[in-house]
């Protein structure tokens, strides 16, 4: 058993913070909990597609200098059978705002309701719900087929939005979803873990999620394609929580400077990589070592 703290084996507690499971088992962890809530003005709001362009663009303009209190995403996705959708938006594609105001409902009432009156909305979920309730709002149901990418945008320009919803409007209809996330906030301000290019503006992120094999090229084509679409406005970089296994050139593109730094603990605490089923770092040793 091992402890890792900022004043025991500090390299592996710096490591332990975003260098994914290559170092060990974790049996038990100590964390500082934020209060939050326990109700927040939160949600997601659907437009009609075709003011994609025009909402997207207010969203950029929004987040440009939004306090951290404002946690939101633009997201593509295909309207569920349920009460709440109007029966003729009902199995097809919607995009709209999601998240939440951390902070009073009231204040969040007031802060967003320029923002998600950019368009006439679908459907309104806004409004005072529980955090929990909020973050399992668009949960998948368990056993459908996952193929997930991402990449870091330094930039959203006009053209880049418009690109992300006309990419977006090809999306297969599923449960797949096509994400645009703001980064910034807490996210750039933090530096003391192996997390690369925090300065990013946004993640794309096509999260493609489906039932039958027989439809696996069709998405698996649109999500490839993404890397495609969003090239001349990427860092080069991307956030490994948001892709499944795309080769240990991402891998390194992802952790940037830090990733030596990650080889050496990883030599040091497992040479033989035992810990290998991950978004692997190389032990130095090995890495460095004659075919």
């Amino acid at each position: 058993m091992v402890r890792a703290a900022e004043d025991e084996h500090p390299d592996l507690f710096w490591a332990l913070h975003g260098g994914g499971g290559n170092f060990g088992v974790v049996t038990a962890f100590a964390f500082r909990l934020r209060p939050v809530g326990p109700e927040l003005f939160a949600g997601l709001v659907a437009y009609d597609p075709k003011d994609g362009r025009q909402v997207a663009r207010a969203f950029r303009d929004y987040m440009l200098d939004a306090p951290d209190e404002a946690g939101l995403a633009l997201a593509y996705l295909t309207a569920p059978p349920e009460e709440f959708v109007p029966p003729e938006w009902r199995g097809k594609r919607i995009m709209g705002i999601a998240g939440c105001w951390n902070g009073p409902e009231d204040e969040g009432e007031r802060a967003l309701r320029g923002l998600l009156g950019s368009a006439e909305p679908i459907v309104d979920l806004f409004g005072p719900m529980p955090y929990v309730q909020f973050q399992c709002m668009i949960d998948d149901p368990p056993g459908l087929r996952n193929w997930w990418t991402a990449e870091y945008l330094s930039e959203l320009t006009d053209e880049a939005a418009d690109a992300f919803c006309a990419y977006s409007d090809e999306m297969p209809l599923s449960a797949t979803q096509s994400l645009l996330v703001p980064w910034g906030g807490a996210v750039a301000r933090k530096r003391d873990t192996p997390m690369a290019q925090r300065d990013a503006a946004y993640v794309v992120h096509p999260f493609c999620v489906w039932e039958g094999a027989d439809r696996d090229a069709e998405h698996i084509a649109w999500g490839r394609r993404g890397r495609e679409v969003f090239a001349r406005w990427s860092t080069g970089g991307t956030y490994l929580n948001f892709i499944g296994d795309e080769g240990s050139d991402r891998v390194r593109a992802a952790f940037g400077p830090a990733y030596d730094r990650l080889a050496e603990v990883k030599a040091a605490w497992d040479p033989d990589n035992v810990f290998a089923g991950n978004q692997n770092i190389v032990p130095a040793r090995r890495r460095m070592a004659p075919a």
